[in-house]
């Protein structure tokens, strides 16, 4: 039973969050090419759906992710981006004369759509630009476009005119595109909400020959699994420098130690605000990131992360005897906290244990390293009586409450479940 939840769990994460490896052919006769967001790897959260849509909808089409610092900076980077957009399509365009591109960009690639100069002669062989959670939407500022004669559908959702070009997505609500939005979810929609209008942008353009496509040799793949990183601000995705430089030896008086979730470094998107609201409700609590693969693998990787958080707790307990812990895990690292096997002697030093979005909450048979655990399973409410661990899952996740959806699992950091968790953990301080 529990091989079966992680196969369909790693399943889903395959889908979701790593896009296979996709080869460029040389000379396809359409090629998308795509800039993705904020500290995403290869096509991405958006660029990966998107290639699959257009290779459906115009066969033989192939894809290619533009190599640039996706890192939270956002001005030397993606000029960087764009300048890389124009060398790869410069090159593209001699060894392949009668290839044309879609130009795509999510959230921070977007901006480097903008930003991309293209002489004429490579103008004229872009069939349209697709963007979607575009920063410069929401500033005014979106008034250039690497493509001829631009003419931009603002609402293309609701159908296009063949004079139209370019197609700018935005969620009502999308904090990064819509002037009146103030909310994230949104900003993570475009994969999930009707992509089926995106690859008909394309599909209606009559400059587009569907013609089957004898591919010459490869060239450059797009390398590696494309990642998805959750979150595409400085805020949220990285901890306080305060938080992540404190290190192992620190013996306060009560220590967070996180296992992240899938494709996560450091704390990641739960454990940094956790982090800062137990130091807040707990003054002196320092931090600890659990040293794990986060890659989309369910078995080994978990073992090997539950055996990592064995080991720090039992070497800092006996660097700091006094020291006590509150465990915590996201989504995957939840599975990693389930797993880990401590002595009584470290058990007795776990005064609670915070879980979100595990998708282990329906198993019978999982475990938590605490003594006598009794968990609450709905600590939003509150706590009640000896309760020591409390498990948040949001209505609708699709990890902790299937069917369910995405969204919902990654909320976790804005709807209330953190402020919940600090003030259970002080209660069992």
């Amino acid at each position: 039973m529990v091989s079966k939840h992680l196969a369909v769990t790693a399943l889903f994460l395959g889908v979701v969050l790593g896009a296979p490896a996709q080869t460029r052919h040389s000379c396809s006769n359409v090629q998308l090419v795509h800039a993705a967001g904020t500290t995403e790897n290869g096509l991405g959260l958006v660029g990966a759906p998107l290639a699959e849509a257009l290779a459906s909808a115009i066969p033989g089409t192939t894809s290619y992710a533009i190599p640039y610092n996706t890192g939270p900076e956002y001005f030397e980077t993606v000029k960087e981006g764009a300048r890389n957009t124009e060398a790869y399509l410069a090159e593209q365009s001699t060894l392949c004369p009668n290839q044309h591109f879609v130009l795509s960009g999510y959230s921070k690639g977007a901006m480097v759509m903008h930003k991309t100069d293209l002489p004429d002669g490579i103008k004229s062989k872009i069939l349209t630009v697709l963007v979607f959670g575009d920063p410069y939407r929401e500033f005014g500022r979106a008034n250039t476009w690497p493509i001829n004669s631009p003419s931009v559908n603002s609402s293309p959702r609701e159908g296009s005119t063949s004079a139209q070009n370019v197609a700018s997505f935005c969620n009502k609500g999308d904090e990064f595109c819509d002037p009146a939005g103030a909310s994230l979810g949104p900003h993570l929609a475009y994969r999930d909400d009707g992509r089926g209008r995106i690859e008909g942008c394309v599909r209606d353009d009559v400059n587009v020959k569907v013609t089957p496509d004898d591919a010459l040799e490869t060239r450059q793949p797009v390398s590696g699994e494309d990642r998805t990183s959750l979150f595409f601000t400085t805020i949220v995705l990285s901890a306080p420098a305060d938080l992540t430089s404190r290190q192992s030896s620190d013996c306060s008086a009560v220590q967070l130690v996180h296992a992240a979730g899938t494709g996560e470094v450091g704390l990641g998107i739960v454990g940094t605000p956790l982090a800062s609201a137990l130091a807040s409700a707990i003054p002196g609590t320092t931090s600890y990131s659990v040293s794990y693969s986060t890659i989309a693998e369910y078995v080994v990787t978990v073992q090997a992360g539950a055996s990592t958080t064995a080991n720090y707790l039992s070497t800092q307990s006996s660097r700091c005897p006094n020291q006590k812990f509150i465990l915590s895990g996201y989504s995957k690292g939840a599975m990693v906290v389930h797993g880990t096997e401590l002595d009584d002697s470290v058990k007795s030093k776990i005064m609670s244990v915070l879980v979100f979005g595990d998708p282990l909450r329906s198993m019978q048979i999982a475990t938590w390293p605490i003594d006598s655990p009794s968990v609450n399973l709905t600590p939003k409410d509150g706590k009640a009586g000896t309760q020591n661990v409390a498990s948040f899952c949001n209505d609708g996740d699709m990890f902790c409450d299937p069917p369910g959806t995405l969204i919902p699992h990654l909320m976790y950091p804005m709807d209330g479940s953190i402020e919940a968790a600090a003030k259970f953990a002080k209660a069992n301080a």
